[in-house]
């Protein structure tokens, strides 16, 4: 068979052996591949030839792997209600959070109120005239307080019970603890006692994890007796509107936490994770993908972090962005739909650049018309490797 620069081919995994080398099946002839990517036996890979000498040196294609692969985790939130459904859940939750009662309630009810509050103002959207730093802590509170990672939140607060016992979750980690138990019979019990000083209880409810105040809200409506629901003015029909609607929100959490760890064994460098989040004055709304590096980073090295995210403008049409952040050097490649709109933003570019080469030790920014580019960010639940990670010896 012969390799020439810029062949695409696809292979497939044979076996595995103890020094990294991999026995691949190349149509109707075998070889050796040295090979730092994490594959399994049966897969079967597509690979960009980078040059034809000896050893052959190519590139795996990672967003086009052909294995079977479990979906990547999404949360979106916006779709798992009706629009008809939001419209009754925010006037509810607008007058059970105003209830006399419940600003006059004890600590365990403030709690509450506090959860209502944040699942009234769920979906609200990101406004696209912040400033930068805005526009980050939004998206910061969006990623971090979803609610994936609630278990591994309250596991690290009986391990940890400091301020610092909720760091940004990411990695591995993240997959392993991902749920510790799915059935949410488990938590009544901390809900219910509140004794004094702050329990993981509190903890959990104070970094606004949505799961935490969920299971919060879920807990009290179960729970809500007669004369409660007759002192907040709640009807029964209400009552069984707002557990249908926190029941599904939570179904909707505990869908993607069993994808997460579905997507957790080591057949990837990167654990990939999906948020879709509503954009003001925008009827599509913003994805957004995190790519999490499965392995620990060796001593001394950065290891590359991706973020890629899909905004589509109801003027300028879809637009795509990759980030790629290695240590403090950032960069950035806009993909749009026509060379009129990559001139906008190269003139763009000129404004933001000065805000973000005092933020990072290098920039480098690239805008592209490619429309596959951006037809294929759903597709993809993977990045492309590093050159030269592949050495063939046929």
């Amino acid at each position: 068979m012969v390799f020439k620069p810029g062949d695409r081919i696809e292979a497939k995994v044979l076996r595995i052996a103890t020094d990294q080398r991999v026995l691949m099946e190349f149509g109707r002839f075998r070889a050796l591949a040295h090979i730092d990517h994490s594959v399994k036996p049966g897969q079967t890979l597509v690979l960009k030839v980078l040059d034809s000498g000896s050893p052959v040196h190519m590139q795996i294609m990672a967003d086009e792997v052909v294995a079977d692969r479990p979906l990547m985790p999404q949360i979106n939130l916006a779709h798992a209600l009706s629009m008809a459904e939001k419209r009754e859940l925010g006037q509810l939750l607008n007058r059970f959070i105003d209830s006399k009662a419940l600003v006059s309630s004890p600590l365990d009810r403030q709690h509450l109120r506090q959860a209502l509050v944040g699942l009234r103002d769920l979906n609200t959207p990101l406004s696209l005239d912040l400033s930068l730093k805005e526009v980050a802590t939004h998206l910061q509170s969006a990623i971090e307080d979803c609610g994936l990672f609630f278990e591994k939140k309250l596991a690290q607060w009986f391990l940890n019970p400091s301020k610092d016992a909720f760091a940004t979750l990411s990695g591995d980690s993240a997959g392993a603890h991902a749920k510790m138990e799915s059935n949410n019979a488990g938590y009544p019990g901390v809900v219910g006692r509140m004794p004094d000083g702050p329990t993981p209880w509190d903890r959990l409810l104070e970094t606004q994890d949505l799961k935490a105040r969920l299971i919060l809200i879920k807990t009290f409506l179960d729970q809500l007796d007669p004369a409660d629901a007759k002192t907040l003015a709640i009807k029964d029909k209400e009552v069984a509107f707002l557990q249908k609607a926190v029941g599904r929100l939570l179904g909707h959490l505990e869908q993607q936490q069993e994808r997460l760890i579905q997507r957790n064994p080591q057949s990837h460098l990167f654990q990939v994770i999906a948020h879709w989040l509503p954009v003001k004055d925008q009827s599509q709304p913003l994805k957004l993908k995190l790519y999490y590096p499965k392995k620990e980073k060796p001593k001394g090295l950065d290891t590359p972090q991706y973020v890629c995210l899909l905004l589509e403008m109801d003027r300028l049409g879809p637009i795509r962005a990759d980030l790629k952040l290695t240590g403090r050097q950032l960069h950035l490649t806009f993909s749009v739909l026509t060379q009129g709109i990559r001139q906008a933003f190269e003139s763009a570019l000129d404004n933001i650049m000065p805000v973000l080469e005092a933020l990072f030790d290098r920039v480098e920014a690239l805008v592209q018309v490619s429309v596959e580019k951006i037809a294929r960010f759903d597709e993809e639940q993977m990045v492309a490797l590093e050159p030269g990670r592949i050495d063939i010896q046929t």
